[in-house]
This record gives structure tokens, sequence and C-alpha cells, in this order.
């Protein structure tokens, strides 16, 4: 998550350079509004205020910016809701005076805020929030430095016909994120690899054991649930669940990539 939170800030500063007169000494603020409590991804949140920490002190340590003035980075916690979101933009684009705001994550709070940045002409970069219609009205100040929902489904979806699994299951949060993914994922299905079964299961983003959603016995007996293979999540409870129900044998299943989403592909073998 990092390397999106710093190539914002670069891109941020890029702007900055070209529009912003030199003031002697004064330091340029940026604002990093993220989610930082809930019910927005705290988690989440923290990673991309560290990215933006890094990338700030990258380039303090490299002279500042504007012929020698500091970055200083203004903190704001959205919450992961639109009118904290639209709130803290206020905040930092008049009280703080922020030249630009990094730091989204939840599509809902970046659709909202956006709007603002508009108005007070302030570039607002989307870190992380991945919804289509973020930039599909080409707004003047709206950027992102993060891939669309419709081409990572896409990217996933062709993955599993590659390697010819016919069932998917898509487990993901009752979040603007997780049911974006889930209705994307849905027309890349019908689209790209129309016959293959997906299953998809919406949990509440606060449980932290998805024993429900893994395969039941009766699955398990029928061959019908693969044997579970993971790798890094951000929520290792999430997937511990899964886990203690993972059959002993049986085809792979793989999970695609960490997130507080955990998305599963199975293969029925």
């Amino acid at each position: 998550m990092n390397g999106p939170v710093r190539t914002a800030l670069l891109a941020a500063l890029l702007v900055i350079g070209l529009t912003a007169p030199a003031l002697a000494q004064k330091p340029v603020k940026i604002g990093v509004l993220t989610p930082l409590s809930p019910p927005g991804d705290a988690a989440a949140g923290q990673f991309i205020v560290r990215g933006a920490k890094m990338g700030a002190e990258d380039v303090n340590a490299r002279g500042g910016v504007l012929g020698g003035r500091k970055i200083e980075l203004v903190i704001e916690d959205d919450a992961g809701t639109p009118e904290k979101g639209a709130a803290g933009f206020r905040k930092l684009a008049s009280q703080d005076q922020a030249v630009a705001v990094v730091g989204q994550f939840h599509s809902s709070v970046m659709t909202a805020v956006q709007a603002l940045a508009e108005q007070f002409k302030v570039p607002v970069f989307s870190t992380q929030a991945s919804a289509r219609q973020i930039t599909e009205r080409h707004l003047n100040y709206t950027f992102r430095t993060h891939v669309i929902d419709p081409d990572r489904c896409q990217m996933w979806t062709r993955w599993i016909k590659e390697r010819g699994f016919k069932r998917a299951a898509l487990i993901t949060e009752n979040t603007d994120y997780g049911v974006g993914l889930v209705d994307e994922t849905k027309k890349a299905f019908a689209s790209m690899h129309p016959g293959a079964e997906l299953k998809t299961i919406i949990f509440d983003r606060a449980v932290v054991d998805l024993t429900p959603a893994a395969p039941r016995d009766q699955e398990l007996e029928a061959g019908r649930a693969p044997q579970w293979r993971y790798r890094h999540a951000d929520v290792p409870d999430h997937q511990a669940g899964l886990r203690r129900r993972a059959p002993s044998g049986g085809p792979d299943a793989h999970l695609l990539r960490r997130a507080r989403a955990t998305r599963v592909l199975e293969d029925a073998g």
C-alpha cells in the first residue's frame, strides 16, 4: 500500500511545483484524509499514513521542494464515512490551507470529497479507492494512483479461466469496496467466463471469524470444496476460521491477494 501512497504524494508535489509560488521557508502542507477509526478501515488508514510519512521524509531529506520548503503533513480521520470525509476535506482546504489531499481509501468517501476538490480547487488523489465512477467524470481536480475495480476483476477472472477453474468463491466485506467487487466480478464472469459458477459471500466487516463461510461438511464429503492455500492477509483472524475448515486433500484454492476483504478462488476439480 505504501507504493501508491508515495506515488500520490509525489504527484501532488508535482502539481504544487507547477502551480504554487515559492514562499520563503513556509512549509508546504499536504492533507492526508484517510480512515483511522470505525466504521472505516482503520488498519488500512494506518498503512496509508505510514506511507505518506515515508514519502514526506524522503522529499524533505532531499532538500524539500520549491527552493528548500519542507513538506508538512496534516492528518485527518474520515472514519470511512462520506460525512466525515467531506468535513475533513473542508477543514484541510480552508483552515489548514493544504495544497493537495491524498489518502482516500473508501470509494464512497472519495466520491463525496471530489466535488469539494473542484469547489476549493485543491487536488485530491485517490490512494486506494477503486470504484469505476471516481475518474469516469474526468474532473479537473480528481486523480488516482490505484487500479479500478473492473480492471482488477477482469484480471482475476482471466486468471481463473486460463487455469480451467469451473467454480469460484468471492468472500468479501459489506462495504462499498466489497459490494463493488462482487458486482464487477459478476459482470466479468458473464462476459469472459460464461458457464462458470461464481459463489459470492458478503460478511459483516466487524466479524473476525469466517468459519461460517468455509465449506460445509457435506460439501467436503461430496468433493465440491477444495483445499485452501493461503498467502499473507491483513486480518489473520478472518482467515483462521477458513483454515480450520479446510479439507486435508484435494485441489488447491488460491487467495489472489492480501486484503481486508478476503477473496478466495475455489477449484472444484
